[in-house]
């Protein structure tokens, strides 16, 4: 499979679409759930409730999505889990295996997300990259974050965090961190 296959695409609709209650196994190399809203006036966007294993490029691909809520996404390697794109997202109570001796991510955040809320998910990165393996990644400077009540896991030697550029006005409390590494994160 090339890399712009999918097992779900949404790209620009015009209504509120919801991805719900899949049992998805995809080994394309491709994203697995693509969903690019350009159109900010359609709300209700939601993957939830998703069971997804793969050995594709990207689990989930956000753009404007409203919620990414109660998804089991394993069995990556090299790879990236959530990645959001754009927009203020719901990412709430996922749970993410995900590792490999690459560059593996399950939670990435772009500068443009900035007022998502990051709350009880469980993340465990099993990949062994001290500086490539992270439970959550901040690629920029979104503003405006909480990030709560969430267990960010790297048990073979990542980062359970990584942070591109200082940061602030954030509401972020009650996470627990773990690594077999020396270091809980990086800026």
């Amino acid at each position: 499979a090339s890399s712009s296959s999918y097992a779900i695409q949404v790209y620009d609709p015009t209504d509120s679409i919801r991805i719900v209650s899949n049992t998805i196994t995809y080994t394309g190399s491709g994203q697995v759930i693509s969903f690019q809203n350009n159109n900010t006036s359609s709300v209700a966007n939601v993957i939830k409730d998703n069971d997804i294993s793969t050995s594709g490029y990207e689990y989930i691909y956000a753009y404007n999505v409203d919620s990414i809520a109660g998804n089991k996404i394993t069995g990556a390697l090299n790879s990236t889990g959530v990645e959001l794109a754009s927009g203020a997202t719901l990412v709430a109570n996922n749970y993410i295996t995900i590792g490999g001796i690459g560059t593996s991510k399950a939670i990435t955040l772009n500068a443009n997300c900035s007022n998502s809320t990051i709350v009880y998910n469980s993340i465990n990165n099993t990949g062994n990259n001290p500086t490539g393996s992270l439970a959550l990644e901040l690629s920029g400077a979104p503003t405006g974050l909480t990030v709560k009540n969430n267990i960010f896991a790297c048990t073979d030697g990542g980062l359970p965090v990584s942070i591109a550029a200082a940061q602030s006005g954030h509401d972020w409390d009650y996470n627990c961190y773990y690594s077999s590494n020396i270091n809980l994160s990086f800026l």
